[in-house]
């Protein structure tokens, strides 16, 4: 008889309200796909939670924007977690965001290379920081600018500090944070692409109809969108009706309010929201830069086997082997003119149908994903530099 072998233990230190909500949102939908990857992959699983600090001195530098990851008191929680880890016999500390980087000295501290820390980032968000205080859309003053400026350098640092010397792997959500990530120092970095999960959704498109779902106040997002629907407004004539999901719902509102082609629905549940995109001609993913993460949405959008308008920034974070998407240039000129010109031409929208069923059959599977991330942490050895006698209050 072959002896029972016991799974690996692991820690997922996780803000619950990235792991939760009632209509989640990309950052939730990521953090549950991250960990059933990882799960998946074998590993025992016990989930830590920590929330943003409420004293004083961590309120005041996020008020004045000069955090530079000083979200969380670590140190409010290190009785706890080191009892967790001490309990489980964890082997592995996944670190769920770049925001809890932090956590990794507070481990490394008393339990040095008897573990490896990993942290699964959404993404580096010191490069949205760039954009929109020198992107084309920018509505920055100069004063603001030259916060910015000292919070994006501040960030910078402590981003690239925590990885040299604390964490042994970092999972990323696009090939560009890859290249991002190496640059900051990281020791290894595993591309997670993302994960296609196939809904069942009778396709029965209305041609006047195309669909938008996102987060609204997501600055790449609304920046993308409103360029979209001020290009389309310029139209002589504009048949279509833009089919808005998501929230908040005053911004939602808003932006039916200024186009009249608007129709804005709010936050639907899964199954509304799948009655409603069965109609769309075309699920839209307007991205005009290569902002933090990867596009949640598109991977709905490709479970579905909708056609697709996506532009190249916005098809970040995706890996498959058969089949294209309706990929654009990074401006809205170019994404309204293609958009218009495949609704003139309907005979187009079923060809694009058919591709997107091929993208989605060739995307990663689950067992794909966890098996890389085995065999990367089998291959993760500990390079952790001498942790300091005490924090760096700077970093």
């Amino acid at each position: 008889m072959n002896p029972v072998t016991s799974k690996p233990k692991g820690i997922f230190i996780t803000n619950p309200s990235d792991l939760d909500s009632s209509i989640p949102g990309g950052v939730q939908i990521c953090s549950r796909e991250f960990l059933k990857i990882i799960q998946n992959a074998g590993i025992d699983i016990q989930i830590f939670q920590v929330e943003v600090s409420k004293k004083w001195t961590y309120r005041l530098l996020r008020a004045f924007r000069l955090d530079a990851y000083h979200l969380y008191d670590t140190q409010a929680y290190a009785d706890a977690l080191y009892k967790a880890i001490e309990s489980s016999q964890a082997r592995y500390i996944f670190i769920n965001k770049s925001e809890l980087v932090k956590f990794a000295w507070l481990i490394c501290r008393k339990f040095g290379k008897r573990v490896q820390i990993i942290v699964m980032s959404h993404g580096n968000e010191t490069y949205d920081f760039l954009h929109e205080m020198s992107g084309e859309f920018s509505k920055m003053n100069r004063l603001t600018i030259i916060r910015e400026s000292l919070r994006m350098g501040l960030n910078l640092y402590a981003e690239s500090y925590y990885r040299l010397r604390y964490v042994d792997l970092v999972c990323a959500m696009s090939h560009e944070e890859v290249a991002i990530e190496k640059w900051l120092g990281a020791r290894s970095v595993l591309f997670i692409p993302r994960l296609v999960e196939l809904e069942t959704l009778h396709w029965t498109p209305d041609f006047q109809y195309v669909g938008y779902v996102g987060t609204l106040s997501h600055t790449p997002n609304l920046i993308a969108l409103e360029a979209t629907l001020e290009e389309l407004s310029k139209l002589p004539t504009c048949s279509l009706r833009l089919r808005l999901v998501g929230g908040p719902t005053a911004l939602g509102e808003k932006l039916a309010g200024n186009y009249a082609f608007v129709d804005y629905l709010g936050k639907l549940s899964d199954e509304d929201l799948i009655k409603e995109a069965s109609h769309w001609a075309f699920f839209l993913n307007p991205i005009f830069w290569y902002s933090r993460g990867a596009s949640m949405k598109l991977a709905k959008a490709i479970g579905w086997g909708l056609p697709i308008i996506t532009t190249q920034a916005g098809r970040r974070g995706y890996n498959w082997h058969n089949g294209n998407l309706l990929e654009t240039p990074n401006d809205a000129e170019s994404f309204v003119k293609i958009l218009v010109d495949e609704l003139v031409c309907k005979k187009r929208a079923p060809y694009w149908h058919e591709q997107t069923l091929q993208v989605q059959k060739s995307s990663p599977t689950l067992e794909d994903l966890s098996q890389a991330l085995v065999e990367t942490l089998q291959v993760s050895t500990k390079k952790i530099v001498e942790t300091p006698t005490r924090e760096i209050e700077i970093a």
